[in-house]
C-alpha cells in the first residue's frame, strides 16, 4: 500500500460518489457532466465514472490529485478489467498498468527495492494473478464495479497527499 501511494503521488478526473447499495461503478462518459442514475449520483469523468462502495463517500476523484502517469493507469484502469473479463475493478489492474509504463515509477522502484524481484517478475505475477480471478460475459461484463482495495487505495493515497501538505 506504501509503495502504490507513493507511486500515486498527488493528481484523478472520476468521482467516487454514492452508489446505495452498490459496491460502485463504472459508467460510459457523457460529455463531462453530472449524470442522475437510478442508484446515485455520479460525474462523468475521463475515460470511466467511478462509484463509491461507501455509501457516505461523496469526493470526487480529480486528475489534479494524482501525477500525470498515475492518472492515465487510474483511467485506463476499467479497460485493463475489460481485457481480462473482470466486472471488478481492482488494485492489480493498476498496478499491472503502472508496471507497463515506460520509466515509469513503478518499475523503478520495484527494481531498486531490496525484495530481489524484478519489475518483470512482478508484472508477470500480476498478470498471472489476474488471468485467474473470476471472469464475466455478456451485458454483466460492462457493468464494472470498483472493488474495494483499489478504493482504499486511493484514500489512502489522498491521505497521504494531505498529510505530506500536498494539494
Amino acid at each position: 500500500l506504501t509503495i502504490m501511494s507513493a507511486l500515486l503521488g498527488n493528481h484523478p478526473r472520476l468521482q467516487v460518489h454514492r452508489a446505495r447499495g452498490h459496491q460502485g461503478a463504472f459508467y460510459p462518459p457523457r460529455h463531462g457532466h453530472h449524470h442522475r442514475h437510478g442508484h446515485g449520483r455520479y460525474l462523468m469523468g475521463a475515460s470511466r465514472v467511478m462509484a463509491s462502495s461507501d455509501p457516505n463517500n461523496n469526493k470526487r476523484i480529480s486528475p489534479d490529485e494524482f501525477t500525470e502517469m498515475a492518472w492515465a493507469a487510474i483511467a485506463a484502469s476499467p479497460e485493463c478489467a475489460k481485457k481480462y473479463n473482470h466486472q471488478v475493478v481492482e488494485t492489480e489492474h493498476l498496478l499491472k498498468l503502472l508496471l507497463e509504463q515506460e520509466n515509469g515509477l513503478a518499475a523503478r522502484i520495484v527494481e531498486k527495492s531490496s525484495a530481489n524481484v524484478s519489475a518483470s517478475q512482478v508484472l508477470a505475477s500480476t498478470e498471472n494473478f489476474l488471468k485467474r480471478q473470476p471472469t464475466v460475459s455478456g451485458a454483466s461484463a460492462d457493468n464494472q464495479v470498483i472493488g474495494r482495495n483499489l478504493e482504499a487505495l486511493i484514500n489512502a493515497a489522498r491521505a497521504t497527499a494531505k498529510s505530506q501538505g500536498d494539494k
